[in-house]
């Protein structure tokens, strides 16, 4: 675990909007919106005057008007347009992350931003959504952005027929899926994870992926400057998708030992005597043994390299117990 002052720095220098997304273009003004079936807790801040508006939600304006011409901008073909694209384009799967829901491929931040975009007049939050104007600095389409949807559009004039085929290429996806019969499965394990470099969607899609039932929060104090991390809209946002949350906070490394980690030799030293420290904490690391024996768990950490994580020390002592780590 890095130094408190260095991860708020990471933290920011990467978001400062409500889902950990770094696409944020101004500051954002004082009135809030939360988009109903979205966890409490997760506020979105815009200013009901004017604000810069988000790349992602210049991006989504664009891709809805597109859609619109073409007579598909219901919110399903709108939702499973972004998602295809993020697979087909790579460039633009910066915007959104996608997680296995009830019906495929789905994004709470999607579903927000059309919340808000709504709220400020952009859009009417319908479905089909119409766009009722466009932002004061469009979205600038490429060429291939447009050939993409005009062949989505073209080859899907149905949600069923463009959802079905999403099935078929994406089975990943639909693991979740109400739609579908799926074989429960009984696992166990252990793992670990970092939500660095990551937002709430796709770092579900990723437990999900390797059918986690229960998330272990590793860190003293469960605040992120990245909200959708911070202890109780991170369980919330679990919920959503069947993950317990389990917080053990004795397993954290004190705020005043974090400070002033300059080089690697810093980080050693602290891991060295952390390592000291978990010799006193027989209980919680039984704690863990114990929920690896009965499910499928994974630590959780900020870093995105367990080696750069105090969960990598856990893991340690740990595997010198007999157990297997795998670090997604």
């Amino acid at each position: 675990m890095i130094a408190r002052t260095n991860r708020k720095k990471g933290e920011t220098q990467k978001s400062r909007n409500s889902f950990g997304e770094g696409f944020k273009e101004g500051q954002a003004g004082q009135w809030q919106h939360r988009q109903p079936g979205v966890p409490m807790g997760i506020l979105l801040t815009a200013s009901p005057c004017h604000r810069d508006m988000l790349a992602r939600q210049r991006y989504l304006l664009a891709v809805a008007a597109a859609l619109e011409k073409h007579g598909r901008s219901q919110k399903t073909f709108l939702m499973k347009t972004l998602f295809w694209i993020s697979q087909q384009l790579p460039d633009y799967a910066k915007y959104y992350g996608f997680f296995a829901y009830k019906y495929g491929p789905y994004s709470d931040t999607v579903y927000s931003d059309i919340s808000e975009l709504s709220a400020e007049g952009f859009i009417e939050d319908k479905s089909p959504i119409h766009v009722r104007k466009n932002p004061e600095r469009p979205f600038q389409m490429t060429p291939e952005l447009v050939a993409q949807i005009g062949d989505i559009a073209k080859r899907f004039t149905k949600v069923s027929t463009l959802k079905q085929y999403i099935y078929g290429q994406y089975p990943k996806y639909t693991v979740r899926s109400t739609l579908l019969e799926q074989e429960k499965k009984h696992q166990t394990g252990y793992f670990s994870i970092g939500y660095e470099g990551r937002n709430i969607d796709e770092f579900r899609q990723k437990l999900i992926e390797n059918d986690i039932s229960v998330l272990v929060d590793v860190r003293k104090n469960a605040f992120s400057m990245k909200p959708a991390f911070s202890k109780n809209p991170l369980e919330r946002y679990l919920e959503r998708v069947d993950i317990a949350y389990v917080h053990i906070s004795q397993l954290g490394i004190a705020s005043d030992k974090r400070k002033n980690l300059e080089t690697q030799a810093d980080k050693d030293r602290l891991f060295d005597e952390y390592r000291i420290e978990l010799k006193n904490k027989k209980d919680e690391l039984s704690q863990i043994l114990e929920l690896g024996k009965k499910q499928r768990i994974a630590l959780l950490c900020f870093e995105h390299a367990h080696t750069d994580c105090h969960r990598g020390v856990i893991s340690q002592a740990l595997e010198k117990q007999g157990l297997t780590f795998t670090h997604l």
